[in-house]
Protein backbone atom coordinates (compact mmCIF):
# COMPACT_ATOMS: atom_id res chain seq x y z
CA UNK A 1 0.00 0.00 0.00
CA UNK A 2 2.60 2.66 1.14
CA UNK A 3 4.03 2.25 -2.37
CA UNK A 4 1.04 3.92 -3.99
CA UNK A 5 0.74 6.76 -1.25
CA UNK A 6 2.08 9.14 -3.40
CA UNK A 7 -0.09 8.69 -6.41
CA UNK A 8 -3.13 9.29 -4.33
CA UNK A 9 -5.82 10.46 -6.79
CA UNK A 10 -5.60 14.18 -7.15
CA UNK A 11 -8.39 16.70 -9.05
CA UNK A 12 -8.16 20.31 -10.59
CA UNK A 13 -11.75 21.34 -9.20
CA UNK A 14 -12.87 21.60 -5.43
CA UNK A 15 -14.41 22.89 -2.51
CA UNK A 16 -11.79 24.17 0.50
CA UNK A 17 -11.83 24.90 4.06
CA UNK A 18 -8.87 26.01 5.26
CA UNK A 19 -8.18 26.94 9.20
CA UNK A 20 -5.42 28.09 10.95
CA UNK A 21 -5.46 28.20 14.71
CA UNK A 22 -2.60 29.61 16.70
CA UNK A 23 -2.09 29.94 20.75
CA UNK A 24 0.33 31.71 22.71
CA UNK A 25 1.23 33.68 25.70
CA UNK A 26 3.73 35.59 24.40
CA UNK A 27 1.10 37.18 21.65
CA UNK A 28 -1.36 38.46 24.39
CA UNK A 29 2.12 40.23 25.74
CA UNK A 30 2.70 41.90 22.29
CA UNK A 31 -0.36 42.09 20.19
CA UNK A 32 -3.01 41.79 23.26
CA UNK A 33 -4.33 38.44 21.84
CA UNK A 34 -3.81 35.17 23.81
CA UNK A 35 -4.48 32.83 20.11
CA UNK A 36 -5.30 34.16 16.08
CA UNK A 37 -7.85 32.19 14.28
CA UNK A 38 -7.89 32.34 10.23
CA UNK A 39 -10.22 30.77 7.93
CA UNK A 40 -10.83 30.75 4.26
CA UNK A 41 -14.18 29.38 2.22
CA UNK A 42 -13.78 28.88 -1.06
CA UNK A 43 -13.45 26.74 -4.32
CA UNK A 44 -10.10 26.68 -6.51
CA UNK A 45 -9.80 25.65 -10.26
CA UNK A 46 -6.39 24.93 -11.21
CA UNK A 47 -6.82 23.20 -14.29
CA UNK A 48 -5.02 25.58 -16.38
CA UNK A 49 -1.58 26.21 -13.55
CA UNK A 50 -1.27 29.39 -15.68
CA UNK A 51 -4.70 30.83 -15.09
CA UNK A 52 -5.68 29.86 -11.78
CA UNK A 53 -9.09 30.27 -10.60
CA UNK A 54 -10.72 30.77 -7.41
CA UNK A 55 -13.31 32.34 -4.74
CA UNK A 56 -12.25 32.75 -1.15
CA UNK A 57 -14.43 34.24 1.64
CA UNK A 58 -11.43 35.05 4.53
CA UNK A 59 -11.67 35.87 8.00
CA UNK A 60 -8.72 36.66 10.80
CA UNK A 61 -10.76 36.69 13.71
CA UNK A 62 -13.82 38.11 14.21
CA UNK A 63 -12.34 41.59 13.07
CA UNK A 64 -11.31 41.22 9.91
CA UNK A 65 -12.78 39.51 6.58
CA UNK A 66 -11.76 39.80 3.03
CA UNK A 67 -13.30 38.20 0.21
CA UNK A 68 -11.52 37.64 -2.99
CA UNK A 69 -12.12 36.33 -6.78
CA UNK A 70 -9.86 35.63 -9.50
CA UNK A 71 -10.25 34.70 -13.81
CA UNK A 72 -9.03 35.66 -16.23
CA UNK A 73 -5.84 37.16 -15.20
CA UNK A 74 -8.64 39.57 -13.18
CA UNK A 75 -8.04 39.41 -9.49
CA UNK A 76 -10.96 41.31 -7.62
CA UNK A 77 -11.05 41.81 -3.60
CA UNK A 78 -13.40 43.05 -0.92
CA UNK A 79 -12.50 44.23 2.36
CA UNK A 80 -15.47 43.98 4.34
CA UNK A 81 -14.61 44.55 8.00
CA UNK A 82 -10.84 45.91 10.12
CA UNK A 83 -10.24 45.20 13.33
CA UNK A 84 -11.06 48.06 15.78
CA UNK A 85 -7.91 47.50 17.96
CA UNK A 86 -5.46 48.22 14.38
CA UNK A 87 -7.44 50.86 13.87
CA UNK A 88 -6.88 52.72 17.75
CA UNK A 89 -3.96 51.60 17.74
CA UNK A 90 -3.11 54.05 14.33
CA UNK A 91 -5.53 56.91 16.03
CA UNK A 92 -8.31 56.15 13.12
CA UNK A 93 -11.61 55.82 13.47
CA UNK A 94 -13.56 52.95 11.59
CA UNK A 95 -15.39 55.81 9.27
CA UNK A 96 -12.20 56.65 8.09
CA UNK A 97 -12.16 53.60 5.70
CA UNK A 98 -15.94 54.05 4.58
CA UNK A 99 -14.83 55.03 1.32
CA UNK A 100 -13.00 52.02 0.22
CA UNK A 101 -14.97 49.02 2.17
CA UNK A 102 -17.27 46.84 1.36
CA UNK A 103 -16.80 47.82 -2.16
CA UNK A 104 -15.12 45.37 -4.85
CA UNK A 105 -11.79 46.24 -6.53
CA UNK A 106 -10.27 45.06 -9.73
CA UNK A 107 -6.93 44.21 -9.79
CA UNK A 108 -5.35 43.14 -13.39
CA UNK A 109 -2.74 40.63 -12.91
CA UNK A 110 -1.46 40.16 -16.21
CA UNK A 111 2.64 40.17 -16.79
CA UNK A 112 3.99 42.57 -19.65
CA UNK A 113 4.10 40.67 -22.67
CA UNK A 114 8.08 40.71 -23.27
CA UNK A 115 10.73 38.11 -24.42
CA UNK A 116 11.93 38.19 -20.56
CA UNK A 117 8.70 37.37 -19.19
CA UNK A 118 7.70 34.42 -22.24
CA UNK A 119 11.29 32.77 -21.52
CA UNK A 120 10.08 32.36 -17.65
CA UNK A 121 7.01 31.16 -18.42
CA UNK A 122 8.50 28.57 -21.02
CA UNK A 123 10.56 27.14 -18.16
CA UNK A 124 7.63 27.01 -15.70
CA UNK A 125 6.73 24.00 -14.13
CA UNK A 126 3.46 23.16 -12.72
CA UNK A 127 3.69 22.95 -9.09
CA UNK A 128 0.39 20.63 -8.74
CA UNK A 129 0.70 18.28 -11.55
CA UNK A 130 1.09 14.79 -10.89
CA UNK A 131 4.61 14.31 -11.89
CA UNK A 132 5.81 17.55 -9.70
CA UNK A 133 4.12 16.34 -6.91
CA UNK A 134 5.19 12.53 -7.13
CA UNK A 135 9.07 14.05 -7.48
CA UNK A 136 8.68 16.23 -4.07
CA UNK A 137 6.83 13.16 -2.45
CA UNK A 138 9.68 10.87 -2.89
CA UNK A 139 11.93 13.73 -1.81
CA UNK A 140 10.48 13.61 2.21
CA UNK A 141 8.42 10.28 2.52
CA UNK A 142 11.73 8.11 2.72
CA UNK A 143 11.49 5.04 3.99
CA UNK A 144 12.58 6.55 7.63
CA UNK A 145 9.68 8.16 7.65
CA UNK A 146 7.05 5.31 5.92
CA UNK A 147 8.14 3.32 8.79
CA UNK A 148 6.92 5.50 11.97
CA UNK A 149 3.55 5.99 9.69
CA UNK A 150 0.54 4.57 10.51
CA UNK A 151 -2.47 3.49 8.56
CA UNK A 152 -6.53 2.60 9.61
CA UNK A 153 -9.76 2.62 9.26
CA UNK A 154 -11.66 5.54 10.00
CA UNK A 155 -15.76 6.82 9.38
CA UNK A 156 -15.67 10.84 9.03
CA UNK A 157 -18.84 12.22 7.68
CA UNK A 158 -20.26 9.30 7.23
CA UNK A 159 -17.88 8.25 4.49
CA UNK A 160 -15.23 4.99 5.03
CA UNK A 161 -12.05 6.60 4.97
CA UNK A 162 -7.96 5.60 5.71
CA UNK A 163 -6.50 7.36 7.83
CA UNK A 164 -2.84 7.97 7.75
CA UNK A 165 -1.33 9.08 10.48
CA UNK A 166 2.70 10.65 11.69
CA UNK A 167 3.50 11.34 15.52
CA UNK A 168 7.05 12.89 14.74
CA UNK A 169 9.63 12.49 17.89
CA UNK A 170 12.92 14.46 17.93
CA UNK A 171 14.57 12.18 15.96
CA UNK A 172 12.12 12.37 12.58
CA UNK A 173 12.00 16.28 13.04
CA UNK A 174 15.74 16.28 12.88
CA UNK A 175 15.73 13.79 9.40
CA UNK A 176 13.36 16.23 7.62
CA UNK A 177 15.67 19.14 9.08
CA UNK A 178 18.27 17.24 7.26
CA UNK A 179 16.25 17.07 3.92
CA UNK A 180 15.07 20.56 3.59
CA UNK A 181 18.73 21.51 4.33
CA UNK A 182 19.88 19.18 1.61
CA UNK A 183 17.36 20.54 -0.80
CA UNK A 184 18.46 24.20 0.15
CA UNK A 185 22.12 23.75 -0.28
CA UNK A 186 21.46 22.95 -4.21
CA UNK A 187 19.96 26.45 -4.86
CA UNK A 188 21.92 28.56 -2.14
CA UNK A 189 25.89 27.40 -2.91
CA UNK A 190 28.30 28.29 0.10
CA UNK A 191 30.35 31.33 -1.35
CA UNK A 192 27.30 34.13 -0.76
CA UNK A 193 25.97 32.36 2.05
CA UNK A 194 27.25 32.05 5.36
CA UNK A 195 26.43 29.22 7.61
CA UNK A 196 26.30 29.61 11.92
CA UNK A 197 29.13 28.19 13.72
CA UNK A 198 26.85 25.98 15.75
CA UNK A 199 23.90 24.19 13.30
CA UNK A 200 20.38 24.84 15.21
CA UNK A 201 18.71 21.58 14.60
CA UNK A 202 14.90 21.68 14.03
CA UNK A 203 14.15 19.57 16.95
CA UNK A 204 15.06 22.75 18.96
CA UNK A 205 12.16 24.77 17.56
CA UNK A 206 9.56 21.93 16.69
CA UNK A 207 8.95 20.58 19.63
CA UNK A 208 5.72 18.40 18.82
CA UNK A 209 4.30 17.63 14.96
CA UNK A 210 2.23 15.01 13.76
CA UNK A 211 -0.16 14.86 11.06
CA UNK A 212 -2.98 13.04 10.35
CA UNK A 213 -4.30 12.66 6.66
CA UNK A 214 -8.02 10.92 5.34
CA UNK A 215 -8.66 9.43 2.40
CA UNK A 216 -11.51 8.46 0.52
CA UNK A 217 -12.04 4.82 0.00
CA UNK A 218 -14.18 4.74 -2.73
CA UNK A 219 -11.95 7.68 -5.20
CA UNK A 220 -9.41 7.91 -3.04
CA UNK A 221 -9.41 11.91 -3.08
CA UNK A 222 -7.82 13.12 0.40
CA UNK A 223 -10.66 14.99 1.95
CA UNK A 224 -8.68 16.57 5.26
CA UNK A 225 -5.59 16.86 6.30
CA UNK A 226 -4.11 18.05 10.10
CA UNK A 227 -1.23 19.24 10.98
CA UNK A 228 -0.39 20.25 14.65
CA UNK A 229 3.31 21.19 16.08
CA UNK A 230 4.78 23.11 19.22
CA UNK A 231 7.42 25.58 18.37
CA UNK A 232 9.91 27.12 20.75
CA UNK A 233 12.31 30.23 19.88
CA UNK A 234 15.33 31.58 21.72
CA UNK A 235 13.90 35.19 21.52
CA UNK A 236 18.07 36.36 21.75
CA UNK A 237 18.59 34.10 18.09
CA UNK A 238 15.68 34.70 16.31
CA UNK A 239 12.98 36.84 15.04
CA UNK A 240 9.48 35.59 15.42
CA UNK A 241 7.27 36.63 12.33
CA UNK A 242 4.56 36.50 14.41
CA UNK A 243 5.20 38.77 17.18
CA UNK A 244 6.83 41.24 14.80
CA UNK A 245 10.30 40.71 16.76
CA UNK A 246 9.31 41.66 19.87
CA UNK A 247 8.09 40.14 23.56
CA UNK A 248 8.04 41.72 26.57
CA UNK A 249 6.95 38.59 28.32
CA UNK A 250 9.92 38.60 30.42
CA UNK A 251 10.41 34.61 28.95
CA UNK A 252 13.68 33.59 27.37
CA UNK A 253 11.62 31.23 25.01
CA UNK A 254 8.79 32.11 22.35
CA UNK A 255 5.73 29.48 22.57
CA UNK A 256 3.00 28.65 20.44
CA UNK A 257 1.00 25.76 19.20
CA UNK A 258 -0.10 25.67 15.77
CA UNK A 259 -2.93 23.77 14.11
CA UNK A 260 -4.03 23.64 10.47
CA UNK A 261 -6.77 21.91 8.78
CA UNK A 262 -7.93 21.41 5.05
CA UNK A 263 -10.99 19.85 3.51
CA UNK A 264 -11.77 19.09 0.35
CA UNK A 265 -14.72 18.89 -1.07
CA UNK A 266 -17.09 18.74 -4.74
CA UNK A 267 -14.15 17.30 -6.59
CA UNK A 268 -14.71 17.85 -10.09
CA UNK A 269 -17.24 20.73 -10.03
CA UNK A 270 -17.27 23.42 -11.74
CA UNK A 271 -16.29 26.60 -10.42
CA UNK A 272 -18.34 29.29 -11.07
CA UNK A 273 -17.51 32.91 -10.39
CA UNK A 274 -19.41 35.49 -10.49
CA UNK A 275 -18.11 38.65 -11.64
CA UNK A 276 -18.54 41.72 -9.58
CA UNK A 277 -20.56 44.78 -11.60
CA UNK A 278 -19.61 48.24 -11.01
CA UNK A 279 -15.92 47.34 -9.39
CA UNK A 280 -13.52 50.35 -9.21
CA UNK A 281 -9.83 49.89 -10.52
CA UNK A 282 -7.13 49.50 -8.63
CA UNK A 283 -5.90 52.97 -9.02
CA UNK A 284 -8.98 54.26 -7.89
CA UNK A 285 -9.08 52.57 -5.01
CA UNK A 286 -5.82 53.47 -4.23
CA UNK A 287 -6.69 57.25 -4.42
CA UNK A 288 -9.89 57.20 -2.27
CA UNK A 289 -7.56 55.44 0.48
CA UNK A 290 -4.95 58.14 0.06
CA UNK A 291 -7.69 60.95 0.19
CA UNK A 292 -8.91 59.29 3.13
CA UNK A 293 -5.63 59.10 4.92
CA UNK A 294 -4.67 62.28 4.07
CA UNK A 295 -7.60 63.78 5.68
CA UNK A 296 -6.79 62.36 8.82
CA UNK A 297 -2.90 62.69 9.32
CA UNK A 298 -2.87 66.18 7.63
CA UNK A 299 -5.06 67.62 10.32
CA UNK A 300 -3.20 65.95 12.88
CA UNK A 301 -0.09 67.17 11.24
CA UNK A 302 -0.96 70.81 10.60
CA UNK A 303 0.93 73.48 12.37
CA UNK A 304 -2.16 75.24 14.20
CA UNK A 305 -3.07 71.52 15.46
CA UNK A 306 -0.21 69.05 16.79
CA UNK A 307 -1.10 65.71 17.02
CA UNK A 308 -2.25 64.62 20.06
CA UNK A 309 -0.91 61.75 22.62
CA UNK A 310 -2.77 58.39 22.14
CA UNK A 311 -4.70 57.77 25.08
CA UNK A 312 -4.32 53.63 25.95
CA UNK A 313 -6.84 52.59 28.39
CA UNK A 314 -5.74 50.55 31.04
CA UNK A 315 -6.48 47.16 31.33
Amino acid sequence: YWEGVGMITSQTKQLFDVSLAIESDDLASSIGLSNIDVQALGSVDYSDPKNVKFVADTSVTKEFNFELRKTDKILYFKINKIPAFLLSLLGLKPETFDPVLDKWVAYDTSPLDTEARRSLQDREVDPLSEEYLEENFSKYIDETVLEKMKLESATVDGMEMYKISLDADAELIDHFGDKFEAEQSKYQGSSIYSKPSEPVKLSEIIKRMNWEMYIDKKDYYTRKVIIQMDTEVDNGNYINPFLMGFTDSGSEKSKMTFAFVMKSDKFGEEVVIEIPQNAMTFEEFTNRLSVAMQGVYGQLLAPDNPPAELEIPEE
